[in-house]
């Protein structure tokens, strides 16, 4: 159940990250990025094809549960998320329980091909973690966020920090 967000905590979660309807609306990009995945590095055209037949492997989808879960605790549940309605208006809901957040992201039934389909408010990790293409996610790195705990977040999770390399 979606949950609107009071003034109040609407200013404060403006206040933390200040362009994020146009975040929201993707007219900006946030810089640095931290690039997520369950492979150690950054899958070839080819490597996608081949492991397409497989993408049905529940354990790719548990690591990606897990770190949801354990951004959820480090978060002590405070957690939002938007979607748009009618005339591309914004709104920005709490996510109200842990289940909520799971039935959200709906990662039992992500494909490498699926993504982009959640995007996560984390005032706690002064971040925003959205779901992007073949099986990467990213987190979108906002002032004040320490990279060494989101590092170990994703590493206990059993997934990697994949580098941006020219080839990709």
């Amino acid at each position: 159940m979606r949950k609107k967000l009071s003034q109040t905590e609407l200013k404060q979660l403006k206040k933390e990250f200040p362009q994020l309807k146009q975040i929201a609306k993707g007219l900006i990009e946030v810089e640095p990025q931290l690039f997520v995945s369950p492979f150690e590095h950054w899958l070839s055209i080819e490597e996608c094809h081949a492991i397409y037949d497989q993408s049905k492997n529940p354990e790719r989808r548990q690591y990606n549960e897990n770190l949801l879960q354990l951004i959820f605790e480090y978060s002590d549940g405070q957690l939002y998320t938007w979607r748009f309605k009618r005339r591309e208006r914004v709104y920005f809901y709490r996510i109200t329980s842990l289940a909520h957040l799971i039935k959200l992201c709906d990662v039992r039934n992500k494909s490498w091909e699926s993504g982009c389909r959640f995007h996560i408010i984390s005032p706690a990790l002064k971040v925003i973690y959205e779901e992007h293409w073949d099986w990467t996610n990213i987190f979108n790195l906002f002032e004040g966020a320490d990279k060494d705990i989101i590092e170990k977040l994703v590493k206990e999770a059993g997934l990697y920090v994949t580098e941006v390399t020219d080839d990709c």
